[in-house]
């Protein structure tokens, strides 16, 4: 992800290059927001089943 941002072409974010490197950040960027989303179901759900 690190590796990707640093290929970024902020003047031209759809040239060849570029585009292939935000592909390369976006994806892990929306993984990332999945886990932590389904971390955060999972702790709702423990307290539900607690009470």
């Amino acid at each position: 992800m690190i590796y990707n941002a640093t290929h970024l072409d902020l003047n031209n974010l759809f040239a060849n290059d570029s585009k292939t490197a935000l592909i390369g950040v976006v994806a892990p960027a929306c993984v990332i927001l999945l886990m932590l989303i389904l971390l955060i179901s999972r702790k709702i759900q423990q307290q539900k089943r607690r009470k």
